[in-house]
């Protein structure tokens, strides 16, 4: 069992512990508000999230390009690395050829080498990973660029479609990420240490090494940050984790302290195939709950 995969076992056991133990005070009345203000949040946009639509339908690769200014680009995705969301920038003759009829999904595969075409969106490594994509266009233009193990599957199913165009909308990259109030009332996240994963310098490091226009930066550094804020999401599937300006906070419970040398070190080898030797760049911040008790008091 891999590190990260032992640390979410720690935090299931945590967690179930946690919840027998305090059925009765009121961190748990607290906790149902804030989920309950998420649900409604949700229920009033009647959309998901572009994460929980990533998991649902357990999607290895996902992305989304909008048109702007007569080009498309990934607008948000999970499951790439930095150098196939930059090979993003595309035409809208390529995808009025490719693609010209919309509300249709396509499948383009290895076997038969219609996926060709689509070689130039992908690393190296991302070509050998592959070996089928579906392709969906909205009424709207927004396309969904997606893989799966079960792909072939998705493409028939309807409903899969049909919660896309619930999406199409949505502003992706700030999808419920500033539910401040969920984190407040989580008691988990009330106990816990806070490991504050900073990837400007990560991020800087790669964008500043790309010939690309400065407002091709900056939407470049909003996607690669929420690429991997989505892949430390599926990494902690049990953890408080939530994104700050350039930076991560990801709450693991004090009794399962990890160190954080240990787990920036994890983090680094991780987020390489993201980001490359960038991920060297990437630094932690780690607050232990006595600290955020000492200075409540003081307060």
């Amino acid at each position: 069992m891999g590190f990260l995969q032992q640390v979410a076992v720690f935090e299931e056991n945590a967690k179930q512990q946690e919840a027998s133990n305090t059925v009765q005070n009121n961190s748990e009345k607290s906790n149902t508000v804030g989920l309950l203000k998420r649900i409604i949040r949700m229920n009033e946009k009647n959309r998901l999230d572009f994460f929980d639509y990533v998991n649902k339908y357990n999607l290895s690769q996902c992305a989304v390009f909008r048109l702007n200014n007569g080009i498309f680009q990934i607008n948000t995705c999970y499951g790439f690395d930095c150098n196939s969301i930059l090979k993003s920038v595309s035409t809208l003759d390529f995808w009025d050829g490719l693609i010209p009829q919309k509300n249709t999904p396509l499948l383009f595969s290895k076997k038969d080498n219609s996926i060709q075409p689509l070689y130039q969106f992908f690393s190296d490594k991302l070509i050998d990973a592959i070996d089928s994509i579906v392709l969906y266009r909205s009424q709207d233009d927004v396309i969904l660029f997606c893989s799966s193990s079960s792909i072939e599957t998705l493409v028939e199913d309807k409903d899969f479609f049909d919660q896309f165009s619930s999406l199409d909308k949505f502003d992706f990259e700030f999808a419920f990420s500033n539910d401040e109030a969920y984190f407040t009332d989580n008691p988990a996240a009330a106990k816990a240490n806070t490991y504050i994963i900073n990837l400007y310098d990560s991020i800087k490091d790669f964008i500043d090494k790309q010939n690309i226009s400065d407002n091709q930066k900056l939407h470049f550094e909003q996607v690669i940050f929420y690429n991997i804020f989505y892949s430390l999401r599926k990494c902690f599937p049990k953890n408080p984790i939530e994104e700050a300006d350039y930076s991560i906070n990801l709450y693991i419970q004090a009794r399962n302290s990890i160190p954080k040398r240990m787990l920036e070190q994890h983090l680094i080898l991780t987020l390489k195939d993201i980001l490359g030797d960038s991920s060297s760049k990437l630094k932690i911040i780690l607050e232990p709950l006595y600290n955020k008790k000492n200075n409540q008091a003081a307060n």
